[in-house]
């Protein structure tokens, strides 16, 4: 499995964080403690962009579900994710409904 990679970036005062790789049961740590480190900035717009993410777990989904309320506290959190595996499996598990959806980073 390809190895999981977070990497934030700012843009017209918008935290863009990109996810690629597996978060797999081993690498949702990873996950967990870079969204806290985000969480704790408490930017105003946080845009989260799936578009690299090959493989979800459960775990990985509560990790994503824990950031959009934590973020939603202070501001606004919205999902950027491709048509695929990665997105089937937020549709099953309804976590992709926390999420405002836009169509492009």
């Amino acid at each position: 499995m390809d190895k999981l990679k977070v990497t934030t970036e700012e843009s017209n005062c918008v935290t863009i964080v990109r996810v690629s790789g597996a978060a797999d049961m081993l690498s949702t740590e990873i996950l967990e403690r870079a969204l806290d480190r985000i969480t704790v900035q408490r930017p105003p717009v946080v845009l989260l962009d799936l578009t690299g993410l090959t493989f979800l777990t459960s775990l990985g989904m509560g990790a994503l579900a824990r950031f959009s309320h934590s973020v939603k506290r202070n501001g606004q959190v919205r999902l950027h994710v491709p048509p695929g595996h990665v997105r089937d499996v937020l549709q099953r598990s309804r976590v992709i409904e926390l999420f405002e959806q836009v169509d492009a980073v």
